[in-house]
């Protein structure tokens, strides 16, 4: 389970850090290539991280009418599954809930396995509450990067050749108001991460009460994997 929360953030470092052999790779998938290393490492798909990548190099749109009588039976059933969306030369805008379900379904596997339940029982309403709200702020938070700089934008194509326009406006910068400066409002740095960490964070807290042994450790690691991966995006 360690392995598996940890293995997009070391995709991303590795694209992040030595952009130049991804894209001498996969060319002009370069971004779709790393959206379906990184959602399969999120457990989004059954097929393994390279098959999908290689899936998603070799077959161009042209391709794509034969693509199922050519691929290996995992490589179709990749194919089939994103219903040859990430085949394109420039991938749809993927949905912020899909690796973020498959991810919390592996957690909460591992987290009844060790004794706990997914039960609010016996914890006091008021961090129940907290827990709900820090989810839905997170997934806001999630949404909204997805919607102002879509696929290209959460999937490094600024340093794999795309055209990403710089956005200052939410999710970035909050309490802007009607100003249109760029420096308005209280800047939010990685709103992905913040967000992604405030729904594990939530959930946590709503269940805390039936939590297992461990917990506390895990949910550090998992929200420690955003905050490592944020300051390699802006330190190094």
């Amino acid at each position: 389970m360690l392995a598996a929360l940890a293995s997009p953030h070391l995709l991303y470092a590795l694209v992040w850090l030595h952009p130049a052999p991804w894209r001498s790779v996969f060319g002009k998938r370069a971004v779709p290539a790393l959206e379906a290393g990184a959602l399969v490492g999120k457990g989004e798909f059954s097929v393994g991280p390279a098959a999908a990548m290689l899936a998603v190099a070799h077959c161009g749109p042209r391709e794509r009418r034969t693509a199922d009588q050519r691929l290996p039976h995992a490589l179709c059933a990749f194919h089939v599954h994103t219903g040859g969306g990430m085949l394109e030369n420039r991938p749809p805008t993927p949905s912020p809930l899909r690796p973020s379900v498959a991810q919390f379904w592996a957690a909460a596997a591992w987290w009844t396995a060790r004794g706990g339940s997914l039960s609010p029982a016996g914890t006091p309403p008021a961090h129940v509450a907290a827990g709900l709200l820090l989810v839905v702020v997170g997934q806001v938070l999630n949404a909204a990067v997805y919607r102002t700089i879509g696929g290209d934008g959460v999937y490094y194509g600024a340093r794999l050749g795309r055209v990403v326009p710089w956005v200052h406006g939410f999710p970035f910068r909050l309490f802007r108001g009607a100003s249109k400066r760029a420096s308005a409002g209280v800047r939010l740095p990685h709103p992905q991460y913040v967000g992604s960490a405030a729904t594990v964070l939530g959930a946590a807290l709503a269940f805390r009460a039936n939590a297992p042994p461990g917990a506390g450790a895990f949910v550090a690691y998992w929200c420690a994997l955003y905050a490592v991966t944020a300051v390699q995006e802006d330190w190094l």
